[in-house]
């Protein structure tokens, strides 16, 4: 009887200590970017059309994430489609049972955009220095975003349309979010536009 509770109180104890150990294990910097390095490497994986490049993530209690230099390129000319030097987010409280979660603040740093043929008829290039977005509520109950505020700082963007897309515009989506947005600020921003 004796040995049998030995067994159930070390069992208890090693479940408990697994139990606190992974959670502290996941804000390593070095466990992050492992598991970081191991979903690129899947993605990259499962994609023909795009590569993906992160240089380091961090994760912060309870939910904060930084996400330092993301790039996709594409694998077939190996141009540079987007970059972002820094991406900063985090929820106030740790969002576990509930219906919606707000993310006070959601920023994006050193925008780099270099679709050239983002559809048949879009081509869209320039630099964007950040984008702030303030207050997004996300309800995944009744699929729907609620965003505050979005403020956009020196952006830089050529945008080109080209001949008008094909008739066959509708197309299905598996995206049926409502996104709804109070306020957009552009600050110090050039937009050309081509519609040759």
């Amino acid at each position: 009887m004796h040995k049998l509770l030995n067994i159930l109180k070390y069992s208890v104890l090693s479940i408990l200590a697994l139990v606190i150990i992974v959670p502290v294990i996941l804000y390593i910097p070095a466990i992050q970017n492992f598991i970081c390095d191991k979903a690129v490497e899947y993605l990259n994986s499962q994609n023909d059309e795009m590569s993906f490049s992160v240089d380091k993530i961090r994760i912060g209690y309870p939910l904060h994430l930084n996400v330092y230099g993301v790039q996709a390129t594409s694998k077939k000319s190996g141009d540079v489609l987007f970059s972002v030097g820094k991406l900063q987010t985090g929820f106030d409280d740790f969002p576990i049972n509930q219906e919606s979660y707000l993310l006070k603040n959601f920023e994006v740093e050193d925008i780099y955009l270099g679709f050239d043929t983002l559809t048949q008829s879009l081509s869209l290039k320039g630099k964007i220095d950040k984008v702030s977005v303030e207050n997004l509520n996300i309800d995944p109950v009744n699929s729907r975003f609620d965003i505050a505020q979005i403020v956009v700082q020196r952006p830089d963007i050529a945008v080109a349309l080209g001949p008008s897309v094909p008739d066959s515009l509708e197309e299905e989506s598996d995206f049926d979010w409502i996104i709804s947005l109070k306020k957009v600020l552009a600050v110090d921003g050039n937009v050309r536009f081509d519609m040759s």
